[in-house]
């Protein structure tokens, strides 16, 4: 079962003839046909006059065969003069645009080809779990000599001489919670820091407190204030 329908632009005339196996027009497309139809063109131009100057008409309906089909629809769309620029129609109307069993077969092959392949199966699974994961070979360590054209090629660079102003200030006003120094002491435990390392850092720290702002924590004043009274009452 089948039908054949028309597509009729009311302000220049203007047709386009297709075709569905489906019972009804809105059954193929939805009751906003003009949001889902397939053809560039005629999108183009409801864009340009608006929906509401198509009109929708079922030219033939109940049609048992697909030749049947195919041929009326060739016939619809000689008799209206539908093909572009003078309807909207951009491929000759009857040619077969369902799928056929034989299609249906080739599918069936080329999806069961793929799921034989490991790498194919464990991107679909990983695909349907949400999870965004590249199956890469891991990379090659480098050689002692690539490791040496490195070293030569970066020697002579400097770090970053342009620092973020954004950032240095959000730095400046930064505070730190109980919970981020306990994680940072935890990755620093074990680590063995040599007399030159500690040097560099105690020497950054006094500078970063040069040029950092003082933050008023007018609660810690409270604290202390009161920690005062309790050492002078004992």
């Amino acid at each position: 079962m089948g039908l054949v329908y028309l597509i009729k632009n009311k302000i220049n005339g203007k047709c386009y003839v297709g075709k569905t196996i489906k019972s009804s027009f809105y059954e193929r497309y939805g009751r906003k046909w003009w949001k889902r139809h397939h053809n560039p063109i005629l999108l183009k131009s409801i864009e340009k006059h608006g929906y509401e100057n198509f009109e929708v008409m079922v030219l033939i309906d109940n049609i048992a065969t697909d030749a049947e089909l195919l041929e009326l629809e060739k016939i619809y769309g000689l008799t209206f003069n539908v093909y572009f620029p003078e309807g909207y129609n951009l491929q000759e109307c009857g040619q077969p645009s369902f799928v056929t069993e034989e299609t249906i077969k080739k599918r069936a092959k080329s999806i069961k080809e793929k799921y034989n392949d490991p790498v194919y199966r464990e991107k679909h699974r990983l695909s349907m779990l949400g999870v965004k994961k590249t199956l890469r070979q891991p990379r090659k360590p480098f050689s002692e000599e690539t490791k040496r054209k490195i070293s030569e090629g970066n020697k002579g660079k400097k770090g970053n001489t342009n620092p973020r102003p954004d950032l240095i200030e959000y730095n400046k006003t930064r505070e730190w919670t109980d919970e981020m120094r306990g994680k940072i002491s935890k990755l620093n435990k074990g680590k063995k820091w040599t007399p030159e390392l500690r040097e560099k850092i105690l020497k950054s720290r006094k500078e970063n407190a040069k040029n950092r702002t003082p933050i008023k924590r007018p609660d810690l004043a409270e604290r202390n204030r009161n920690r005062n009274k309790y050492k002078e009452a004992a």
